[in-house]
């Protein structure tokens, strides 16, 4: 509400704090929402564990082309529109600041927010992450093929985000053997972007509810209906940044197929809103509609992070502490991170089965 003073975080870290607002940032808000499924990992990038009583914060990003980390520092004086406290770009979740903060240290990096309108997912996740990234690209005979992100003339120090290009590894990969490697690369924590990329810009279609030249997140890459965690329907859950406008094909949200087919609802565990953003298609459709995909091969070694609730400043560390302890033992967080943790790789993943559902 407007009468609580605003904090870095509250709450969990979560897809849903990003809001794209009037600025052409889709590359970067569903980058950021791919990475928000892991709190670790926005918690390495602002340097401020609490709001700031100074209204200053520190974020880094990564430098492709200089290859290090840079810190860029900005305040906490967010455009908003002329007469209110409506912001022009990132819109806020509840009274939590860290996208509207990430978006104005992204704008500074680049030099200015209208320098954010129009870029790469690639490039995004390879700037929060330091992480290898490639995109896959479907060809006309509906195979796919990888293309390796790589900057136009590496020893240009001045030049970011406009000056990539994406190298074709002349190698096809078919729908089956797809879904095995997104699924692999979903388990393994990495970040996954799609998009369909067609002449004439970001366009929406309202026959299908998804929109051209815009980049949506994937959160989760699913089975379900099989048994035992084998066989069953393939399934992959989608989110766009707007947090609105969503797919009205088949298994989309109110459709007659989630009436029809229960035990994959609660499976999935279904949840009816058309306005979040957030929707599920079935992989064949997926493979139909989007024709490129974003993969970011991401180091998961460094997400363990100490919780802090701003809004319980007293005991906050303490629960916070409670709460970390009781995830890194308990929930065996920590021996997974640390023991079996993966890191970034530039070959594709294999696909690899397992019986093993991803609850995600």
């Amino acid at each position: 509400g407007e009468d609580k003073p605003m904090v870095l975080y509250q709450g969990e870290i979560e897809p849903k704090d990003c809001v794209q607002g009037a600025l052409g940032d889709c590359w970067f808000v569903a980058a950021l929402a791919c990475l928000s499924e892991h709190p670790g990992a926005v918690k390495k990038l602002i340097l401020n564990r609490e709001a700031s009583t100074r209204g200053k914060y520190r974020v880094r990003f990564y430098n492709g082309r200089r290859r290090k980390w840079e810190v860029i520092t900005v305040d906490d004086y967010i455009p908003v529109r002329k007469g209110t406290k409506q912001t022009m770009y990132m819109r806020p979740h509840n009274n939590e600041i860290w996208p509207l903060i990430m978006e104005k240290a992204m704008a500074k990096f680049l030099g200015s927010y209208a320098a954010m309108d129009g870029g790469f997912g690639t490039w995004a996740t390879h700037t929060l992450t330091g992480d290898n990234v490639f995109l896959l690209k479907r060809r006309e005979n509906h195979a796919w093929r990888r293309h390796d992100m790589k900057f136009i003339n590496p020893n240009d120090k001045n030049d970011k985000k406009d000056r990539i290009y994406h190298d074709e590894v002349k190698e096809d990969i078919i729908n089956d053997k797809l879904f095995n490697i997104l699924q692999q690369y979903d388990r393994s924590r990495s970040l996954i972007a799609v998009s369909k990329m067609e002449k004439g810009g970001e366009s929406k279609d309202e026959t299908t509810g998804l929109v051209n030249g815009h980049l949506f997140s994937v959160i989760s890459v699913r089975t379900a209906g099989g048994k035992f965690g084998m066989g069953g329907q393939k399934f992959v859950k989608v989110r766009n940044p707007w947090a609105t406008f969503e797919w009205k094909g088949a298994w989309s949200d109110g459709s007659k197929e989630w009436t029809q087919n229960p035990k994959i609802a609660k499976e999935l565990a279904y949840v009816n809103d058309k306005n979040d953003g957030v929707f599920w298609m079935s992989f064949s459709d997926f493979v139909t509609y989007f024709n490129q995909i974003a993969i970011c091969d991401r180091n998961v070694r460094g997400d363990l992070t100490l919780q802090f609730d701003e809004e319980a400043p007293i005991c906050g560390p303490a629960k916070g502490c409670v709460k970390g302890c009781g995830g890194f033992w308990c929930a065996c967080k920590g021996v997974r991170t640390i023991y079996f943790g993966r890191e970034s790789s530039t070959e594709i993943r294999e696909a690899k089965t397992s019986c093993i559902p991803c609850m995600k």
